[in-house]
């Protein structure tokens, strides 16, 4: 099935940020629309393969950069509290965008992301303008630590790749802001009563097995359907590769639905 990769500049509060439309020429009628975004200091292309495969099989995607983070547009966040308040509303903001294009006459929406982006999807679950839909989540990449654990990327193993990533990001977006953040945000999760599905390669060398029992735990314990996929072959850094996965999880999540 042919498709159209279109571009959007997106306005929300202070902040813009940029996404590409993922438009099927025949989009399939009980299809979900699927919303994603990246990970921690990345960009929408790492994404590409996410957006392309689902939009030949007649799905409309969205996947956008988040704010502050340069690999994708150089638009800025000046606030901390602002991002962790109200990045997650990016994903409706990329959503309205894509209906312009595309009515979701189906009422199901798809929301999800790697890493960090993983960590905001779970979040615009809860968001009060999608109260209305059937939605599933798919979360990349996500894991949990628990303890005093420091989050792996803060080790001295990546003092260098850190050093750099850490510029490539708004100075509000710092490492030294994000990381305590991302810890103590997944321990209140507000997510409930929701259909997740977890997918983390046993080489992502960022996420552990432990990590992947804890946040499943964590989400079973508010309620939330969890299920999982671990690819013995996705690493951490190369989320792109998910997308084979994305796929075949939805082809088999939307059973009403015909994927060519």
């Amino acid at each position: 099935m042919s498709y159209s990769i279109e571009t959007k500049h997106i306005y929300q509060r202070e902040w813009s940020f940029d996404a590409l439309l993922f438009i099927p020429h025949d989009p399939i009628e009980n299809a979900p629309h699927a919303i994603f975004t990246h990970g921690y200091t990345d960009h929408k292309g790492s994404l590409l393969n996410w957006g392309s495969r689902l939009a030949k099989k007649g799905i409309p995607v969205v996947i956008f950069d988040l704010p502050g983070h340069y690999l994708g547009s150089f638009n800025e966040v000046n606030d901390f509290f602002e991002f962790t308040s109200h990045g997650h509303e990016c994903f409706y903001s990329a959503y309205s965008a894509l209906c312009e294009r595309v009515p979701n006459k189906s009422g199901r929406a798809l929301l999800g992301g790697h890493s960090l982006g993983a960590l905001l999807s779970l979040r615009a679950m809860e968001l009060e303008q999608f109260v209305e839909l059937d939605l599933l989540n798919i979360a990349v990449g996500f894991g949990l630590g628990k303890g005093n654990e420091i989050h792996v990327l803060e080790g001295p193993l990546f003092e260098s790749t850190m050093f750099a990533r850490a510029q490539l990001v708004s100075s509000a977006l710092a490492p030294s802001n994000i990381f305590p953040w991302l810890k103590t945000e997944k321990l209140v999760l507000p997510t409930k009563g929701k259909r997740v599905h977890l997918i983390c390669g046993e080489n992502d060398g960022i996420i552990s097995k432990a990590g992947i029992d804890n946040i499943r735990s964590l989400l079973e314990e508010n309620g939330n359907t969890v299920s999982e996929k671990l690819p013995r072959r996705l690493p951490h850094h190369l989320p792109d590769l998910a997308g084979i996965h994305i796929e075949l999880f939805i082809r088999n999540f939307y059973s009403d639905i015909q994927l060519i």
